[in-house]
């Protein structure tokens, strides 16, 4: 059986994983002070969206309409979605910019509205999150996993990403529980530092295995920076703010690479519902690995 069709038979068996998706900004971005241009999904950012989300969202528009790379594919294999908001009228260039900008965040209210806690930005400035209608200020803490996180190197198709994520299926969710486990102990969690401490060897071992069969699928690999924001309560701000310093400050190898964790001090916004999970993530690729 080709991988498409195994993959069709393997979406209607499986048990499905804990839901997660990411949401892409609108491709039309302004140009100077009066125009507008197109642009795209960096390569390495659209990659990590397709392996370790389970859907990945891309607003666009009844004016202008940017297609993605491999589009089609990703539609066929129930990967992408495309929320579209519908614009009447005559539009100048100021109005279709912010139609876009406004966009990416009513697409978030909509899909947050059907599957609550499922949905996480990208691309979005962070700092400016406070004043749109989900969010609100607050205290939120920044997680990062420095130089730990694998991908395919570029050019790679979505045919084979999607080859992987069949195949290493058990490797992905293993990483995924970790770092779940890491981010609910980060808002929910008494004694955080003791805790934080025996998640962060659970996630080196789950890095580790995913490198293992990420290098031994690929000629070789990238290895990239994550960073997410997660909201935090009046009460788990106070307990964490305590040992970020200390927790920024983590020497942990991570999965053999040299990476650690570090939880920080984010930015003044939060999400208004409460939820554990992230709201907000950007990847950034640091160095090749053979």
């Amino acid at each position: 059986m080709g991988e498409a069709k195994r993959r069709v038979a393997f979406r209607g068996t499986a048990p499905k994983l804990i839901g997660r998706g990411l949401l892409f900004p609108s491709l039309l971005q302004p140009k100077g002070l009066s125009g507008l241009t197109t642009t795209k999904i960096p390569e390495e950012e659209l990659q990590s969206g397709v392996l370790y989300w389970d859907k990945i969202a891309c607003p666009t528009n009844n004016l202008v309409h940017v297609a993605l790379p491999e589009e089609e594919l990703l539609m066929r294999e129930e990967v992408l979605i495309r929320p579209r908001s519908i614009g009447v009228g005559s539009f100048d260039i100021p109005q279709i910019l912010h139609l876009a900008t406004e966009t990416q965040v009513r697409s978030f209210a909509m899909l947050e509205k059907e599957r609550p806690g499922y949905w996480c930005l990208t691309a979005a400035p962070p700092e400016e999150l406070a004043h749109t209608s989900q969010f609100e200020a607050g205290r939120s803490a920044l997680v990062q996993l420095v130089g730990g996180l694998p991908l395919p190197p570029p050019g790679t198709r979505m045919e084979s990403i999607l080859e992987f994520k069949l195949n290493r299926r058990s490797e992905l969710e293993k990483l995924r529980s970790k770092l779940d486990k890491l981010y609910v102990t980060i808002t929910q969690s008494d004694d955080k530092d003791m805790a934080i401490r025996v998640i962060e060897s659970e996630v080196d071992q789950a890095i580790a295995d995913l490198l293992k069969t990420s290098r031994e699928w690929w000629k070789y690999i990238n290895l990239a920076d994550v960073k997410t924001l997660v909201s935090l309560g009046a009460a788990a701000a106070g307990q964490f703010f305590g040992l970020s310093t200390a927790m920024g400050a983590s020497t942990s190898i991570v999965g053999g690479v040299g990476a650690f964790i570090s939880i920080t001090n984010g930015v003044n916004a939060k999400l208004k519902a409460d939820r554990s999970s992230p709201y907000w993530y950007a990847v950034e690729v640091k160095r090749k690995l053979a």
